[in-house]
């Protein structure tokens, strides 16, 4: 008799756990089809709900970091990519976009190090050992600075993503 009263449950509990799969695997979709209409905020949502996915979690987990990296929001992306990495995910391509990142925020060591793995698995890329040669320069420079002074011009330099000035006539 209590056979017969498991056998429902144990159906039950697997039809729930395999349909809470599919939906985790329809938000790693959702995210991916925002991803690839630039719509890098809303992605992000869905992207952090399919890390519940064991499966993709380690994929959900750089696409994040991505969308953060593609906002230009390079700490949260520094985080990600961290997270990535921690989460089992070793596509070189991580290593070099961490490390664009980390070159972003300054931290020019570090980011000679993710260039590093990633020339580990691709030793012909010629843009990442170039991007490696800069933060190399760029940390010695960095250690002994000029005398230039580099002042911002706060009326020009907003917290937005300003390319270049543009002129704007009072009639349209």
């Amino acid at each position: 008799m209590k056979q017969m009263i498991r056998l429902p449950i144990l159906l039950l509990a697997i039809i729930i756990v395999g349909a809470f799969g599919h939906e985790l695997r329809a938000q790693m979709a959702l995210g991916d089809k925002m991803y690839k209409i630039q719509q890098y905020f809303v992605a992000i949502e869905y992207y952090k709900k399919a890390i519940k996915n064991k499966g993709e979690k380690g994929k959900a987990t750089f696409q994040v970091a991505q969308c953060y990296r593609l906002m230009n929001d390079y700490r949260q992306a520094d985080s990600w990519y961290a997270r990535a990495e921690k989460a089992g995910f070793k596509e070189p391509e991580l290593y070099a976009q961490h490390a664009f990142v980390l070159r972003a925020l300054d931290r020019f060591d570090e980011a000679s190090e993710q260039y590093a793995l990633h020339l580990e698995a691709v030793p012909d890329d010629a843009r990442v050992k170039w991007d490696r040669e800069t933060c190399v320069m760029a940390s010695g420079w960095k250690k002994t600075p000029t005398k230039h002074e580099v002042k911002n011009m706060r009326v020009f330099n907003t917290r937005e993503s300003d390319y270049f000035l543009t002129l704007i006539r009072k009639n349209g």
